[in-house]
């Protein structure tokens, strides 16, 4: 499904995204999502919300996942309000400011 011509971590939300259903620890999840997804370390965000559906994935998904659907409820319930919060507690926590 990589590369995605919108920078979107495909694989990375999808697993934190599955972790947190499969686990139950939404805190954590959202928290690791903010700053895997926040660009906290790689200096580019690569959210689930930044997917166009241009469907360049769908071609290179072996798996045939419906990518920008399910990209759709990845951003749904991991890019709430707190969001922007997560980011900031994580980036002092890692002296990143």
């Amino acid at each position: 499904c990589m590369p995605c011509p919108s920078d979107v971590a495909i694989p990375r939300c999808f697993e934190v995204y599955n972790k947190m259903h499969v686990f139950g620890n939404v805190i954590e999840a959202k928290f690791i999502y903010a700053l895997s997804m926040g660009g906290a370390f790689s200096g580019t965000p690569s959210y689930a919300s930044q997917c166009v559906r241009c469907e360049e994935c769908l071609e290179k998904c072996p798996q045939h996942i419906e990518i920008p659907d399910f990209l759709e409820l990845v951003a749904e319930e991991m890019e709430d309000e707190e969001l922007e919060k997560r980011i900031a507690i994580g980036k002092k926590m890692f002296n990143m400011e």
